[in-house]
């Protein structure tokens, strides 16, 4: 399991604009004084009366924001009537994009599929400057461009042909038609977009478009089960404060859960499109877990979905990103299998716990007993990761061929990279590393030896690999699978990945092949990080 992604911000007081932040932080900071050495007085007009539960706090006014529906994302494929390239298009289409089917003259295997908008003559070799101008305006409003580079038998026979017009160049003018369609701009940010689910500091937002006051937390310590821990929550300016003392005998754990969210939820319509949850959050260096429960549990009142994280001390907040498919779902503290979807549309409470145990009663070696101090500052947000805005379909074998020094070595290797027709594979490459070096998010396709069809009765599941090592054959359909994949997952604050694909028989024939290959895709590194896995350095490509 990941761990979240923590960075570090200055606390409000030393960041938000005008001497009221100021007041407020200062007014935490001796509060917190005094909690640490058990006083019992309080301090601060924010602070709520009754300690148990977090009050309401008179609404500011806020912009409302329109909750607009959710469009598809938009997927222009370039060499979509090829054998592989119209697989991919349906596939993307089955998978609910929007795509655009870009032909060079053929569109008999695209026009058949449904919802598919096909576009002849798209023709990305020998192109000036003003074709380059036409096929921005194809490529204008696209979320993504898969681009598979496909010759034919006839090409290969004509005279004068080399795959190096058609791998490279015309990758190279697809990427100057996304820049003249204007791509890039539209992600020019390394983070994707975030939306407030629960607001600290407002509540009259597009999240809760009836507004009124702050969510309420209330404890669910321990005393719950007989134990001796109590805790409670209140509001301080923009932040939820949240201190008590845990006590191992009798449970040996705290815990605060917020007031019914479904409200809110169901009026995000784009809840679905997110990848987690981030919040800003100080703390005692203790860990503690978040924990989300939605609709598909209100009758199962133990379960819940959660995930760890430290919340650090000091005068900073970290800033704390927790992916949805990092939360472990659990009945108490014990993992349970099989758990329904964690999706932000169904969200019906958010909360924290602190306790002595991790997950199933192991424990928690970073809790102890005691005072605890925790608050979150501005409120709990969902974020959206970057996508790949071009998937390029490579093969296999490309990257080891530039690294052949000698003939023997050559003659070593398996057949494609002996034979290399017409340098084939160098020109696969060099392309490759034009879409690298382009400043777009990329991913990066190598599949092994293609073939039409998966043997019949057998189970296979797609062997996903970096470093270029995988030999083999891999279907058609499979390649689609993972390509359509591979544009849908997350890329956690990096560029782009590099990775190949072969096919292998499973001799589990329950196994879900598609969960598998998710898995693996969700698993890759970032091309930036191959040395950390043991990967040489990109070899330079024959052409600049």
């Amino acid at each position: 399991m990941g761990q979240p992604v923590i960075s570090r911000t200055r606390s409000p007081g030393q960041s938000v604009a005008g001497r009221a932040g100021v007041r407020a932080s200062a007014s935490l900071r001796t509060v917190f004084r005094k909690l640490l050495v058990g006083g019992k007085e309080r301090e601060g007009e924010e602070v709520a009366a009754n300690e148990n539960e977090v009050k309401a706090i008179a609404p500011e006014p806020m912009a409302e924001e329109h909750a607009a529906g959710v469009p598809k994302r938009r997927v222009g494929i370039v060499g979509a009537n090829g054998q592989l390239g119209s697989r991919i298009a349906g596939e993307m289409s089955s998978a609910g994009w929007d795509v655009t089917a870009l032909t060079r003259s053929s569109k008999d295997r695209v026009e058949a599929l449904e919802g598919v908008r096909v576009v002849e003559g798209f023709d990305t070799t020998d192109v000036d400057d003003e074709g380059v101008l036409r096929m921005a305006s194809e490529l204008r409003g696209l979320d993504c461009i898969v681009i598979v580079p496909s010759s034919s038998r006839s090409d290969y026979e004509r005279d004068g042909f080399t795959p190096f017009s058609n791998e490279l160049e015309g990758v190279r003018n697809v990427l100057r038609g996304l820049d003249e369609a204007g791509l890039k701009a539209t992600n020019s940010s390394r983070r994707g977009p975030t939306r407030k689910l629960v607001d600290f500091g407002f509540s009259s937002c597009s999240h809760n478009p009836a507004g009124g006051a702050k969510v309420a937390f209330r404890p669910l310590d321990d005393t719950l089960m007989g134990g001796l821990s109590s805790s409670s929550a209140f509001y301080a300016g923009d932040c939820l404060c949240w201190t008590g003392e845990v006590k191992f005998e009798g449970g040996g754990f705290c815990g605060i859960r917020s007031e019914d969210l479904a409200e809110r939820t169901r009026a995000m319509k784009d809840a679905e499109t997110y990848d987690g949850i981030e919040l800003r959050v100080q703390g005692d260096g203790q860990t503690y877990k978040i924990g989300v429960r939605t609709e598909d549990l209100r009758e199962r009142p133990g379960c819940s979905f959660q995930a760890s994280f430290v919340a650090p001390e000091g005068v900073d907040f970290a800033t704390v990103r927790i992916p949805f498919e990092d939360f472990v779902f659990v009945d108490q503290t014990r993992c349970v299998p099989d758990p329904p979807p964690l999706l932000a549309s169904k969200i019906i409470s958010l909360g924290f716990v602190l306790s002595r145990y991790s997950y199933n009663r192991s424990t928690n070696t970073n809790c102890r007993p005691g005072k605890f101090l925790f608050r979150a500052s501005g409120a709990i947000t969902l974020y959206r990761e970057r996508r790949a805005q071009v998937v390029l379909v490579s093969s296999a074998a490309c990257e080891r061929n530039q690294m052949i020094s000698s003939e023997e070595e050559r003659m070593a290797d398996i057949p494609i990279v002996q034979l290399n027709p017409k340098s084939v594979l160098n020109a696969k490459y060099a392309g490759e590393c034009a879409v690298r070096n382009s400043g777009y998010d990329y991913v990066v396709v190598r599949p092994v030896g293609l073939k039409d069809r998966e043997g019949e009765g057998e189970v296979f599941v797609t062997e996903v690999s970096q470093g270029d090592t995988l030999a083999g054959t891999i279907s058609r359909d499979e390649v689609a699978r993972a390509v359509a994949e591979a544009a849908a997952v997350p890329h956690r604050g990096h560029r782009g990945v590099t990775f190949e694909v072969a096919s292998r028989e499973s001799p589990n024939k329950r196994v879900d092949p598609a969960a598998v290959l998710r898995r693996q895709l969700r698993s890759l590194q970032p091309d930036h990080r191959r040395p950390a896995l043991g990967i040489p350095p990109f070899p330079k490509p024959d052409c600049n």
